[in-house]
């Protein structure tokens, strides 16, 4: 697309074809970034939504879309549904989500990696979208110019500086701990909080095995502890007859003298996982 430049029109000086340049050059300049992936609907409207031409800055190079088409569009079948036009985050391929029917729908939750463009507001009897039902939402802010989102080996590479943590992938980061808990260990063990921990096996007084949702690569994990009886610190230590596996944690807490069941012990769990 070609540009001009933005001048500012002034009714009481230019006459009517200076004033029209300024106004057509005007909008030259702002179409490329006003207009940018706006949904709308068909000259003949049908139950496809067309997206406009926009760009994308990706990790350093501009990736241009042409306008697009969005995929054929289903009248929901018993009540209203909102559904959403996006594009992805970083080829900016438009796509449609599907939202649930409620009698007062909401517009479904936008999925890792896209980024929204519009809302189309459908009813049992829509048979063609016009733009009356169609909600811009194109967002204001987006990822820096230039940086897209760290893939899972980026983020366990923990090197490049080009990207940023996504919040569903930051937990791949090595310096971010894969899991922890937070338990009371007297009689049946009580999880009071915790991160990817399934469960926690009772071996007896003053012996646990941390069980994890989502096992670690290897065993080869880092482990740190800290607890109490409710009258004094407990030192909590890897059982030495039943190493770390990928799955699970045993760990022993005592106090000076013997080994006791705490009141509350904190784990956190370091490495990579699977």
């Amino acid at each position: 697309m070609t540009t001009a430049q933005h001048q500012i029109p002034d009714y009481t000086t230019d006459d009517a074809a200076t004033y029209k340049a300024k106004m057509d050059a005007n909008a030259a300049v702002a179409a490329r970034i006003a207009g940018a992936y706006q949904a709308y609907a068909n000259s003949t409207p049908n139950m496809t939504v067309k997206v406009a031409a926009g760009a994308l800055l990706v990790s350093g190079a501009v990736v241009e879309n042409a306008i697009q088409t969005t995929g054929t569009i289903t009248a929901p079948a018993t009540n209203p549904r909102i559904d959403r036009v996006v594009i992805d985050s970083t080829t900016g391929v438009a796509s449609v989500i599907t939202g649930a029917e409620a009698g007062s729908p909401v517009a479904p939750t936008l999925t890792a990696g896209k980024l929204p463009v519009a809302q189309v507001a459908l009813t049992t009897s829509t048979t063609a979208i016009t733009n009356s039902m169609i909600t811009d939402e194109r967002a204001l802010i987006v990822p820096p110019a230039g940086v897209s989102a760290a893939s899972q080996a980026e983020m366990e590479a923990a090197s490049s500086t080009p990207v940023y943590a996504s919040p569903g992938r930051v937990k791949y980061h090595p310096g971010v701990a894969k899991a922890w808990v937070i338990f009371n260990g007297t009689g049946t063990p009580a999880i009071l909080a915790n991160e990817n921990v399934s469960s926690i096996t009772d071996n007896g007084i003053g012996d646990f095995t941390i069980n994890f949702t989502t096992a670690f690569s290897s065993a080869n994990y880092g482990v740190s502890g800290a607890g109490s009886n409710g009258v004094q610190g407990l030192s909590v230590a890897i059982d030495e007859a039943n190493l770390p596996t990928t799955s699970a944690c045993r760990i022993r807490t005592q106090s000076s003298s013997s080994t006791t069941d705490p009141t509350r012990v904190s784990l956190t769990f370091h490495g990579d996982q699977a």
